[in-house]
């Protein structure tokens, strides 16, 4: 298994121009934001549908989540519905 900042490296060029990051991984959600540098790659729009590992269930509360802080401490605004 790779990261995402690996996978973007061979782009490195041009990953900073990143426009929008769309993160749809059923339920592993924590673990492809531990896998990307917010500070190197930085997309104008991130979209993450959060879910319990392997199931459907929303697991997302964005004044709580993890994933919304991190997202927080990298300057983004984190909107949850």
């Amino acid at each position: 298994m790779s990261t995402l900042d690996q996978a973007l490296a061979p782009y490195e060029k041009v990953a900073h121009e990143l426009a929008f990051l769309n993160v749809d991984v059923e339920g592993f959600e924590r673990q492809v934001f531990a896998s990307i540098d917010l500070e190197q790659h930085r997309p104008s729009v991130i979209l993450a549908e959060a879910t319990e590992p392997l199931t459907e269930r929303a697991s997302y509360c964005v004044q709580t989540d993890k994933i919304a802080k991190g997202i927080r401490l990298n300057g983004y605004l984190p909107y949850g519905r």
